[in-house]
């Protein structure tokens, strides 16, 4: 359906964003990846 599609590539430009921005900048990557995934 429509719906899903839109979904769909809503996430999937949410991922390569985020990727982007991990390999623009590990430093600050590896920084939201310790506090989010590090309680």
């Amino acid at each position: 359906s429509l719906c899903c599609k839109v979904v769909y590539e809503v996430k999937k430009s949410i991922f390569w964003v985020s990727v982007y921005f991990a390999n623009k900048n590990q430093h600050a990557a590896g920084i939201i990846y310790f506090l989010v995934l590090d309680p």
